[in-house]
């Protein structure tokens, strides 16, 4: 409680970009990479625009692998960008398999951003085990 009653650190002074630094570094040791960090201050969308708006272009199409509400996402992101974005489409709790995954990205030549949309256990009972099967 007695860090809510001082004063915020401006955001261009020396004192909040110690701070800055250290939640980075620390993010790091929690994320067990040396690469850097990137700290959004914005929500879940704002980071898909940030990926969108700097990884993507209207000459570098992309696959989205839709199955839920983020997967809807990235195609009004990827459109909104008026980037070329070729869609797998799932009902809603099911996974695309990595094989529907490589085929698309055979026929099409397509680079691939995939955000798996329904859970983690969507990630482990598919991908998981098929990318160490893949090794």
């Amino acid at each position: 409680q007695l860090a809510m009653i001082r004063p915020m650190p401006h955001h261009r002074k020396p004192e909040f970009r110690a701070i800055l630094l250290e939640a980075r570094e620390g993010l790091k040791k929690v994320f067990k990479t040396n690469n850097d960090i990137v700290i959004l201050t914005a929500s879940g969308t704002g980071a898909m625009e940030a990926a969108v708006g700097n990884l993507l272009s209207p000459e570098t199409p992309a696959l989205a692998v839709s199955a839920g509400k983020f997967g809807e996402r990235w195609l009004e992101i990827c459109s909104a960008f008026r980037i070329p974005c070729r869609a797998i489409t799932k009902n809603y709790g099911e996974a695309a398999s990595v094989e529907e995954i490589r085929q698309t990205i055979e026929i099409e030549k397509t680079w691939a951003n995939h955000h798996p949309s329904v859970t983690m256990k969507n990630i482990y009972r598919q991908r998981v085990p098929q990318a160490r099967a893949a090794k």
